[in-house]
């Protein structure tokens, strides 16, 4: 998401949630410079993201079963400095009625509303738009929690300033 180069450009390019993984401002620059380089210029970026100032401790409880597994995942989000939050995972695996446990901790940025706008502005992109996404995910949500995403939709620039 850093570095790749695929030497073509598309119409629109879109980045989920998984732009979380740049958990330094550093490497969200990194990143949206790479998006835009991929980006025709009038090109459509579209990019899903928490914003510091919406974001909020949680934990949601996701659960599935295809009859020969079932699943069970816990997943708590907590903030843990000013830009970063981290997410904790653990899973519950029971297949042909055996169970294992298992767990994952990933750290992951939010970045301010502003840091955002300047970042997007300084690799020549107009955000035309931003909305939440607030209800995607209420039923996994526990305890009345919040789950907050911004989605910024921006326009390249035709010609760089």
């Amino acid at each position: 998401m850093r570095t790749v180069r695929l030497d073509q450009q598309f119409d629109v390019v879109i980045v989920p949630d998984s732009i979380a993984y740049m958990n330094t401002e550093t490497d969200l620059e990194k990143a949206l410079e790479t998006a835009t380089v991929h980006l025709k210029p009038g090109g459509i970026f579209l990019v899903v993201t928490h914003i510091r100032e919406e974001f909020r401790n949680n934990n949601f409880v996701y659960t599935g079963n295809d009859g020969q597994t079932h699943l069970t995942l816990f997943e708590n989000n907590h903030i843990i400095g000013e830009n970063q939050y981290e997410a904790t995972m653990v899973y519950l695996i029971r297949q042909y009625g055996k169970l294992s446990v298992d767990h994952d901790v990933h750290t992951l940025g939010m970045y301010s509303h502003e840091t955002w706008l300047r970042i997007l502005e300084q690799n020549g992109l107009v955000v035309k738009e931003t909305f939440n996404m607030d209800h995607l995910y209420d039923e996994f949500v526990m305890d009345g929690g919040e789950y907050k995403l911004k989605v910024y939709l921006c326009e390249k620039e035709t010609a760089i300033k």
